[in-house]
């Protein structure tokens, strides 16, 4: 048997406590309830803080061991802050697998997105050295170098989807003289 993951929307901003209420009432056959954040550099006054905001903001991602079970279909759709499964209630389906390698690409540094490592190379590309984006590279649309933000565009959920991930920048490493 293996994984499948939904996704449910939700109330945009309330995406944790969803997901707090979801684990709560442990529906029969979720392995997992998964909610995608990420640090974000955000300037304010001048300086620069680290904030927590969703990677995907009203959606959260339910982990089965195979097909959702009406059970659990029905136990999550009773829980505050609910909206709908995607794409309907009436036609509830696993993501694609392109859709799951996306989610896969962020879980595998956890739940949490923290900032990944870059430098800009001598063409002022920006060049990923470890962190959530690498191996995102082609999907980076813009660079915003004051923010230190990086904006990715893909198809998620049958969507053209932009998400904004933080940078810091590293010295690149210098050759060694011989």
């Amino acid at each position: 048997m293996r994984n499948e993951l939904y996704a449910v929307q939700v109330t945009t901003g309330r995406e944790s406590r969803f997901a707090q209420h979801a684990e709560d009432a442990e529906p029969d056959g979720i392995r997992r309830i998964i909610f995608l954040q990420r640090r974000l550099n955000i300037r304010r006054g001048g300086k620069n803080v680290m904030e927590l905001a969703p990677v995907f903001p009203g959606y959260v991602f339910l982990e089965t061991g195979g097909s959702l079970r009406n059970g659990a279909f029905l136990a999550i759709k009773e829980l505050p802050d609910f909206i709908r499964f995607l794409p309907s209630n009436s036609k509830c389906e696993r993501l694609s697998s392109g859709d799951v390698d996306i989610v896969n690409s962020f879980l595998k540094f956890g739940t949490i997105a923290e900032p990944s490592d870059a430098y800009f190379d001598e063409n002022d590309r920006i060049v990923i050295t470890e962190g959530p984006l690498k191996g995102l590279e082609g999907l980076i649309q813009s660079v915003d170098r004051r923010k230190r933000r990086v904006r990715l565009v893909t198809d998620f959920m049958g969507c053209r989807t932009s998400v904004d991930l933080s940078y810091n920048v590293i010295e690149k490493k210098k050759d060694t003289e011989r």
